[in-house]
C-alpha cells in the first residue's frame, strides 16, 4: 500500500452529500490520519455547507467545493483536483457509498480510491462500490464516529479521540465577547444556551416553543444566566421563508416570556461555535448544533424526539433525554431542569 511506502502521502476526503453534523463526526477519523502520517497533506472535498466548518478543521491542508447545480464549474474543478496528484481518495460514508463521490474519487486520479462496501442490495451501489481499488466492510458500529473511525482502522490508523474538531479564530472568539459583554444579568450561575431554532420540516425533531420558555424561566429563577439561540434570516432570503420556520419560534418564545431574554444570532457557523464556547451548557435538540459545540468542547444536554442518541456520542462531557415514542411534548420543561441540575451539579433551590 502506498500510504506505508509514503511518509507524506496526499489524501483527498470526499463528503459532498454530508451534512454539517455528520462532518463533524467524521473530524475524528481526520485527526487520527494526521497523527498517523503527521507529514500528510489532507484535502476535503465537500458541498457549500460543511466547507464551512471544514475550512476552521487545522488538520485540512485545502478545502475544496463541490457545487451541485454548477455542471458548468466540474470539468475545471477536476483538472484542478487531478493536479494534486493524491495518493488516496477516501469517501466518507459510514453505510453505502455515495455514487457521485465515486465517480469524483476516480475522476480525480487518485491511485488509490476506498469506500465503506455497501449493506444494501442492488446493481447500482454494487457498480459503484466495484470502481473503488479498496473495499472495506461495514464496520458493526452503532455511533457514528466509530464507523467513521472504522475507515481509519482499515488503514491501520488508529483512533485519537472521539471528540469533532472545528477551530474558531481570535477574531470570531471576539465577536462573541462582546455580545456577552453587552448583555446585563441579575444571576451569576452557569451560563446556559437554549437553541430554540429548528426547521418546520424537520419538526420530529423540535421542541415546543412553550417548553423552551417554561425551562428558561425554571432556570433563570435558579440563579442561571440564560441565552436562547436563534438562526438569523438567511442572507438574501424572503422575509416569508424566514417567517414560516425560524422567525416564528423565536417570536413565540419572546412573547411567552415576561423578561427579556438575550438572542444570540449569527449566520456564520464559525462564530456560533466561537459564542458555544462561551457557554458552562448548551440544550439543544437533535441536530447539528449539538455537533458544533461539542467541537469547541462545551457540555451539551441533548433531547432527541426520533433518532438514538448513542448514534451521536462523542467522548466529552454530554447528557441526554430520550423522548423517542412519545410525543416531543410529553418531555417536560421540569425534566429537563432537573437533568440540568444534575449534570451541573447545581441545587435547584439555587
Amino acid at each position: 500500500m502506498v500510504l506505508r511506502q509514503s511518509p507524506s502521502p496526499k489524501i483527498l476526503f470526499i463528503g459532498i452529500y454530508q451534512r454539517m453534523g455528520q462532518f463533524l463526526c467524521a473530524t475524528p477519523l481526520i485527526r487520527s490520519f494526521k497523527a498517523a502520517w503527521p507529514n500528510a497533506t489532507l484535502h476535503y472535498l465537500g458541498n457549500p455547507i460543511n466547507a464551512a466548518a471544514a475550512r476552521a478543521n487545522p488538520r485540512l491542508e485545502r478545502v475544496w467545493v463541490w457545487k451541485k447545480s454548477a455542471i458548468w464549474e466540474w470539468m475545471t474543478q477536476l483538472r484542478a483536483l487531478r493536479k494534486e496528484r493524491f495518493d488516496l481518495a477516501l469517501i466518507l460514508t459510514t453505510e453505502r457509498p455515495s455514487a457521485t463521490g465515486v465517480f469524483m474519487a476516480r475522476l480525480t486520479g487518485a491511485r488509490w480510491v476506498a469506500a465503506y462496501v455497501p449493506s444494501v442490495s442492488g446493481d447500482w451501489a454494487k457498480n459503484a462500490a466495484a470502481l473503488c481499488h479498496i473495499r472495506i466492510p461495514i464496520v458493526e458500529e452503532k455511533n457514528e464516529v466509530e464507523k467513521y473511525l472504522g475507515l481509519g482502522r482499515a488503514f491501520g490508523v488508529p483512533p485519537n479521540g472521539l471528540r469533532p474538531e472545528l477551530a474558531p479564530t481570535t477574531a470570531d472568539q471576539a465577536v462573541a465577547d462582546v455580545f456577552l459583554s453587552r448583555q446585563t444579568f441579575s444571576e451569576s450561575g452557569p451560563l446556559v444556551g437554549l437553541f430554540i431554532g429548528g426547521k418546520a420540516e424537520r419538526s420530529d425533531r423540535l421542541w415546543p416553543v412553550a417548553h423552551f420558555a417554561r425551562l428558561a424561566d425554571t432556570l433563570k429563577k435558579a440563579g442561571f444566566r440564560v441565552i436562547a439561540l436563534s438562526p438569523p434570516p438567511p442572507a438574501g432570503g424572503s422575509s416569508e421563508t424566514f417567517l414560516s420556520e425560524e422567525y416564528l419560534r423565536l417570536e413565540e418564545f419572546r412573547s411567552a416570556l415576561t423578561w427579556n431574554c438575550p438572542v444570540f444570532q449569527e449566520s456564520s457557523v464559525i462564530r456560533v461555535a466561537a459564542f458555544l464556547q462561551k457557554l458552562d451548557l448548551l440544550i439543544c435538540p437533535d441536530g447539528g448544533i449539538l455537533h458544533v459545540a461539542a467541537s469547541v468542547g462545551t457540555p451539551t444536554l441533548g433531547l432527541f424526539f426520533s433518532t438514538d442518541p448513542e448514534v451521536w456520542r462523542h467522548d466529552l462531557r454530554q447528557t441526554f433525554l430520550d423522548g423517542r415514542g412519545k410525543s416531543s411534548s410529553a418531555l417536560l420543561p421540569e425534566t429537563v431542569a432537573n437533568e440540568v441540575f444534575r449534570f451541573l451539579g447545581v441545587a435547584a433551590s439555587q
